[in-house]
């Protein structure tokens, strides 16, 4: 029989546990502990060596960026994966620079789960998974269920997606912990099930002068009236050099341009002083 990957998760919600370790048990999992926080873990060394993964859930963004850190720390060689619910644009640039590996939304399916936990514990890599479609799939506001923005909108994904959005994206996460190939992501081609694994980019695209200050403004969390205010140009104008930039970087919506300009070592400047 092959060896179990030794997992812990830890997840504030005991349901969310249950269902997880029911999951992962029926593939090469083996979870040896199961918590609501690293603080309730009384004794760090009953894995032996440490546990191979964990599997981190939060409440928020800052809750798991410190769950990581506390992670880290217990176990260093550990593959952390996050599961999340919601994330912004200010949220990814936290987690890119985390101690976290993976990123797996709760919309994604139970296959997608366990091929980004096989992928992130056996290729030294950092992935997140998000909604692949050709507008940013979020939660419809009240006043407008049947509202769904454009590309160079303001609103960003939150993570949510509706039922009917299922087929999902993985790209690479700066690798903060530099590794002897150097790998970042999937080499996988094609689509398998709900799952684009996309290879990175090897050739940076050329971005005209105001296409970098409109990613700086976008990396940084501004809306489009910030940075068509900051820049001296009309929001339409914005919007007509964010599509640009998404179809030049081959890419979905405003959050994975952001995730492609962090990863790619996009300059970020005060957008005031860039335009």
């Amino acid at each position: 029989m092959a060896r179990r990957t030794a997992t812990i998760i830890i997840e504030p919600h005991l349901l969310v546990r249950e269902a997880l370790e029911s999951l992962i048990k029926n593939y090469r999992y083996r979870v040896v502990c199961s918590s609501a926080s690293t603080a309730d873990i009384s004794n760090p060394a009953m894995v032996g060596d440490g546990p191979k993964l964990v599997i981190l859930g939060a409440e928020s963004t800052d809750d798991a960026v410190a769950e990581a850190a506390s992670i880290r720390k217990l176990w260093s060689n550990s593959k952390i994966v996050l599961l999340f619910e919601h994330a912004s644009v200010a949220d990814f640039q936290k987690l890119l620079t985390s101690e976290v590996d993976g990123c797996v939304p709760l919309f994604a399916s139970p296959e997608t789960l366990i091929r980004t936990l096989d992928f992130v514990t056996t290729e030294d890599a950092r992935v997140v998974v998000m909604a692949r479609t050709k507008s940013p799939a979020i939660r419809p506001s009240p006043k407008d269920k049947s509202h769904q923005p454009e590309a160079g909108t303001d609103e960003t994904p939150s993570g949510g997606t509706e039922h009917g959005t299922r087929s999902v994206n993985v790209v690479p996460m700066p690798q903060t912990r530099p590794t002897e190939n150097d790998c970042s992501v999937a080499h996988l081609d094609g689509h398998e099930g709900d799952t684009h694994w996309t290879q990175p980019l090897r050739n940076h695209p050329k971005l005209s002068e105001r296409e970098a200050q409109v990613l700086d403004g976008l990396v940084q969390g501004h809306a489009n009236k910030v940075i068509a205010r900051s820049c001296d140009i009309t929001e339409a104008t914005v919007k007509v050099h964010m599509k640009s930039i998404l179809r030049k970087i081959q890419v979905a919506n405003r959050t994975q341009a952001a995730v492609w300009a962090l990863e790619h070592g996009h300059p970020v400047h005060q957008i005031k002083d860039a335009c």
